[in-house]
């Protein structure tokens, strides 16, 4: 009953924090206002919380352009921020920097 429990907890946690990312990153990224890719990218974050790949993503701008994803943080159970674009400016870094503190903001 108790392993229950915890793994119950486990996964309101992860629901949490993706609900968290989603909502902190919908006004800076505005495919995200999009209820649908914000199910989509809730539910992705959700389960690699729950079985973390190294190797997993989420794109987060038009799957036609894709620069924006997010990415396993160095801290588990955590997702940041990665832009993609073959030459990174430092405007870019910049907003990666930006937006993985704003989830890391407050997070649940």
């Amino acid at each position: 009953m108790i392993f229950n429990n915890r793994a119950a907890a486990r996964r309101e946690r992860a629901a949490a924090y993706a609900r968290h990312v989603v909502a902190v990153l919908a006004p800076h990224v505005p495919d995200l206002q999009h209820p649908q890719t914000a199910a989509i990218v809730t539910t992705a974050i959700e389960q690699q919380l729950g079985t973390p790949h190294a190797s997993w993503e989420a794109i987060i701008d038009s799957a036609y352009v894709a620069n924006w994803r997010l990415r396993p943080a160095e801290e588990a159970g955590q997702v940041r921020v990665a832009c993609c674009r073959p030459s990174l400016s430092a405007t870019d870094r910049a907003r990666e920097a930006e937006l993985t503190a704003l989830i890391n903001q407050g997070a649940p």
